[in-house]
């Protein structure tokens, strides 16, 4: 049960700070920032989505560059918070609610959903404010990106990760600001 608290925390951890899943992360692991050269180096042929980029990187975590290995540890670091977060807010609603529940595939997020009117004010507070820190950050996304999205992404369907990935593949000819939407380049 452990195991499942802490694979959905990590989850709901990424979704919020960026990771491989989000627009900030994937941008983040390889086409900008501190480990662009790395992917291009090891990972050129690695297609982008489902966390491929970062799988790539760990399997050379030894030869990348020092700067990658610094932000690769920052970044296990704010998740590893917000899954300690997570599980001193949550850990008895999960434990009590979903005890059953498979992690995986927002199983365990339907769950305390379904249960909503039941959750602890602890893990009420901790889903309301995720909430609306997930909610700023989309909106900030949005309004960076619209005109890319438009422009590059159109025919595309919008949800699980088809129009972030979309804009990766157009990275070239993004706007500033959906570039830095994306992820802040270092």
């Amino acid at each position: 049960m452990l195991r499942s608290i802490l694979s959905f925390a990590a989850v709901f951890a990424i979704a919020v700070i960026g990771g491989p899943g989000s627009p900030q992360g994937a941008y983040a692991a390889g086409a900008e920032g501190p480990c662009k050269a790395d992917t291009e180096k090891f990972c050129k042929d690695v297609e982008p989505g489902e966390g491929r980029i970062l799988a790539c990187l760990k399997s050379h975590e030894n030869e990348l560059s020092q700067a990658c290995k610094e932000a690769r540890t920052a970044g296990k670091e704010k998740v590893t918070q917000e899954v300690e977060a997570f599980g001193e807010a949550c850990r008895s609603d999960v434990t009590q609610y979903c005890n059953d529940v498979q992690a995986g595939e927002g199983r365990i997020l339907a769950c305390l959903k379904s249960h909503e009117m039941e959750l602890s004010q602890a893990c009420k507070d901790y889903r309301s404010a995720k909430k609306g820190q997930i909610k700023q950050k989309l909106e900030e996304f949005s309004e960076a990106c619209k005109d890319d999205v438009q422009k590059n992404c159109s025919q595309v369907k919008p949800g699980k990760g088809r129009v972030a990935k979309c804009l990766q593949k157009n990275q070239a000819s993004l706007s500033d600001s959906c570039k830095a939407a994306l992820g802040p380049k270092k």
